[in-house]
């Protein structure tokens, strides 16, 4: 499997980020937020991987049982995409998702106010002349 580039890599984590946030129903949406520039993370060997968050206010009454299990049935109809459920500290619902190049999503609820999370690692890439702080 060939390594992604910085730009593939970070363009693959947006796309399944939004993805994810558009299962959130017009109706049950509030404002959206998504970091499109993040600072790299270290990965296998000299390696990194881009991080970025993405996130959605629900509105009240929003089906967030609904919201979850669309995701799960999605990415399970996916190839390469293995899934498990969590609870977080707070006793609410995630499911960490990671797919065989590396790809790896977190997406889950939090409270005050009520939002969808999705916490987003890409795969590994070579990118060796990153210096720390540096964001893209």
């Amino acid at each position: 499997m060939n390594k992604p580039t910085l730009d593939e890599a970070k363009n693959n984590v947006l796309s399944l980020e939004r993805t994810i946030l558009d299962f959130v129903p017009s109706e049950s949406r509030g404002n959206r937020f998504l970091n499109e520039k993040s600072k790299l993370m270290s990965c296998q060997g000299d390696q990194k991987l881009w991080s970025g968050a993405g996130e959605v206010t629900l509105l009240e009454g929003a089906d967030k049982a609904g919201m979850l299990a669309k995701v799960k049935a999605e990415f399970a109809a996916k190839d390469g995409w293995t899934m498990a459920d969590k609870t977080d500290s707070d006793g609410q619902s995630a499911v960490d998702l990671l797919h065989r190049d590396g790809i790896h999503l977190i997406v889950g609820f939090f409270s005050g106010p009520d939002r969808l999370r999705v916490d987003a690692f890409s795969a590994c890439f070579d990118f060796p002349d990153y210096k720390y702080g540096e964001e893209y």
